[in-house]
This record gives C-alpha cells, sequence and structure tokens, in this order.
C-alpha cells in the first residue's frame, strides 16, 4: 500500500480496520501467553516509528530550509518501517484457511522469481522441474515462496548466490549468507524473531502457517553447497491430484 493512500482514498482506511479484524480473529486462536506476547512486541515496533514520526514532524514544522531535507529522509525510513511492520500484519492475516484449487507449484515458483527483485550482484539459479497438478492456495503458495525468497536476498546482501530447487513434492530456497545459528534453529520461525535489524519478525511465521496449513513441514537448516541457510519446504505426495 502505497504511502498516500491513506491521506487520500478512504476506502485505505477500511482495508486496514479488515486487516486489523481478520487479525484479531487469527490471533484468539492462539494460546493466551502467545497472544499477549506477540501483542506487546507489535505495539512496540509500531509505538517507536509513530513517536519517532510525530517530533520529526514537529521538528520539521520548525526546522530551518538547510535542515528539512535531512528531517524529511529521517522520517521517510520511518514511514518505511512503518509500512513493512503492515505489509507483514496483512499477511499474518491472510495466512488463514487455505483456499484450494488445482494449480501447479512450478508455476507459483517461476512467478514468485519474478516478483521479488534481484541484485545486479546476487546470481539466482533456478532447478525447478515441472510437477504434477496439486490442490493448493495459489496465494498462499505465492506469499509463501515470496518471503522466502526476500529472506535469501536479505541474507546474501548485493552479492552472492541463490539457488531455489523444486523436486516433486519438494522445494528448497538456498543462499550463500550468513546462516543461522544451531541455537536459533528452533526460534526461527516464532512471531518477532528476526535476522535482520529492520525485519518486522513474522515473514517466516507466516511461511510456517502457510506450509502447516497445507499439510506440509518447513524446516531450516545449513546448505551444504552454498553455506548459508537452505529453508525446505515438504508437502506430502498424496496430495497431488497425479
Amino acid at each position: 500500500m502505497a504511502r498516500t493512500e491513506l491521506a487520500e482514498d478512504p476506502s485505505a482506511l477500511l482495508l486496514v480496520g479488515a486487516t486489523v479484524i481478520a487479525l484479531s480473529a487469527r490471533m484468539r486462536s492462539e494460546p493466551t501467553q502467545a497472544v499477549a506476547a506477540m501483542a506487546r512486541r507489535l505495539g512496540h515496533d509500531l509505538r517507536g516509528p509513530l513517536l519517532n514520526l510525530r517530533m520529526g514532524l514537529q521538528l520539521l514544522a520548525q526546522a530551518e530550509e538547510e535542515e528539512r531535507e535531512a528531517l524529511a529522509t529521517s522520517l521517510t525510513g520511518e514511514l518505511d518501517r512503518t509500512e513493512r511492520l503492515m505489509a507483514a500484519l496483512v499477511d499474518l492475516a491472510r495466512s488463514g484457511e487455505p483456499a484450494r484449487w488445482s494449480c501447479r507449484l512450478a508455476s507459483i515458483v517461476h512467478q514468485a522469481v519474478r516478483e521479488v527483485p534481484m541484485p545486479e550482484g546476487v546470481e539466482l539459479v533456478l532447478e525447478v522441474e515441472d510437477t504434477p497438478p496439486a490442490e493448493l492456495d495459489p496465494d498462499q503458495q505465492l506469499q509463501l515462496f515470496r518471503h522466502l525468497l526476500r529472506n535469501a536476498v536479505l541474507a546474501v546482501g548485493d552479492r552472492g548466490r541463490i539457488r531455489v530447487r523444486l523436486r516433486g513434492c519438494e522445494a528448497r530456497v538456498e543462499d550463500s549468507g550468513p546462516g543461522v545459528e544451531p541455537e536459533r534453529v528452533q526460534q526461527i520461525f516464532e512471531p518477532l524473531v528476526s535476522s535482520f535489524p529492520d525485519g518486522a519478525g513474522l515473514g517466516l511465521t507466516i511461511c510456517r502457517r502457510i506450509v502447516q496449513g497445507h499439510g506440509g513441514d518447513i524446516r531450516v537448516e545449513r546448505s551444504q553447497e552454498l553455506g548459508g541457510a537452505c529453508f525446505v519446504v515438504r508437502y506430502a505426495g498424496d496430495k497431488q491430484d497425479g
């Protein structure tokens, strides 16, 4: 959602309201302690940039002309942080019960690759076999692979290698980044846990919800060939239509 939409399009406010309602319904199904922890962290994460925006706007109104550009840049950064968190909340609200219909996972993977920008210094290797139709939610699967690809891009930075492999009912997204520390392997899919300073900490939680909602499993391990993280998604073979 573009920053100007909330100010210029009243329907955008309705979308935010609907998102909050859907997210609240999802959170009510979680254990009480998990909901409380998530609410506290989300409140903290949203409060920070909003307070910074308020103070920045006050300073901007009083600033000299030469100071305004620096303040505007700072405010843009805070808006970007807020947008990333809101986008993650929207995705979380949409990661509920899958709406299954017959589709090909290989086509979805290729679409995700097209939609996620790759830095010029990043080599992307695709090893995607054609797959028979399967009963999946295509929107959720696209969301899943976009998250995994963006995670890999953040891990490698401006230079590195990413490989996407799909064989049968197993998909792997690997990178040449620093990988995941062994002590964090069990935590990485928990809500509000992020390996990146500007991360919302919800992307991998959303991935796990989507995969488990389709009766599959997801794990992270060390990529033996690239050295970084390797996210493995596996669905039951009997989910395929054949």
